[in-house]
């Protein structure tokens, strides 16, 4: 008996990090605040109403976590600007997501009086670990600027999370 539930209990973790295809998991996260590098402020110190802001409270959040085939698994995340679909793989319990983004634009130069190019890149890449129910993980946008308005030419935020796998939910999405 001891056996079987041991057994049991084995399993139950291993299905809660393991998505097949077809399958999705829906995990719960309260995410800490966000690590903001120095490089984001492009070069000016940080503004004086957030410098000395502190706050133990936790930013809450879901992920949906889905596989295409053995190898590829998806993570559906939303990242302030609506929900992405981050391509990764998986590892054993390890699950690791990169995407880029790269936007280009052509804002009015006035110290040339003509159009200059300027390239956004921004680079996604969230890893996580699922022991079980138990998910904990760090999320970092990387976002780096080329061209004569660039606020900045790099900045990093850092987010850091924990959570865990939601049971019995189900997605629900419209066509």
């Amino acid at each position: 008996m001891r056996l079987a539930l041991t057994v049991l209990a084995l399993s139950t973790a291993l299905c809660a990090c393991t998505v097949a295809p077809g399958d999705y998991v829906i995990v719960r996260v309260a995410s800490a605040d966000q690590e903001v590098s120095m490089s984001c402020y492009g070069g000016n110190p940080v503004d004086k109403n957030i410098a000395e802001d502190t706050s133990d409270l936790r930013a809450a959040g879901s992920f949906a976590l889905f596989a295409a085939d053995k190898e590829n698994f998806f993570l559906e995340i939303d990242h302030g600007d609506g929900l992405d679909s981050i391509a990764g793989v998986r590892d054993g319990k390890d699950y690791s997501f990169e995407g880029t983004s790269v936007n280009v634009d052509y804002p009015f130069n006035p110290q040339t009086m003509a159009e200059d190019k300027q390239t956004t890149t921004t680079q996604y890449q969230t890893d996580m670990t699922i022991a079980g129910h138990d998910v904990s993980g760090r999320d970092v946008v990387t976002i780096s600027c080329t061209g004569y308005a660039c606020p900045y030419a790099s900045c990093v935020v850092t987010t850091e999370f924990v959570g865990t796998v939601v049971r019995d939910v189900e997605l629900e999405h419209g066509i």
